[in-house]
């Protein structure tokens, strides 16, 4: 996904990152909400500043999904949420 945002001219690749983010707001399958968090990561890290104009809606989602996870159960897949999101940021 991340090779492929390369080539996205700015219409698709908002197409994209929109479709990500409402999946990633939409999704309990927190598994499933994982691998969008890393595609957003390795979105970013192959497009740099062109993800800017998505950052108001990247980083307060990232923050929702952090703060609800639960700190008094640690859990192998909300470690995995955990260290997403903060590859993401």
């Amino acid at each position: 996904m991340a090779a492929f945002a390369v080539v996205l001219n700015n219409k698709q690749l908002q197409q994209l990152v929109l479709s990500i983010l409402e999946k990633v707001r939409t999704n309990r399958n927190k598994a499933e909400v994982v691998n969008l968090v890393q595609c957003l990561s390795l979105i970013s890290k192959s497009i740099g500043s062109k993800l800017a104009p998505f950052l108001q809606e990247i980083i307060p989602l990232i923050q929702m999904k952090m703060k609800d996870l639960d700190r008094e159960k640690s859990t192998e897949l909300d470690n995995e949420l955990s260290e997403a999101c903060m590859n993401t940021i």
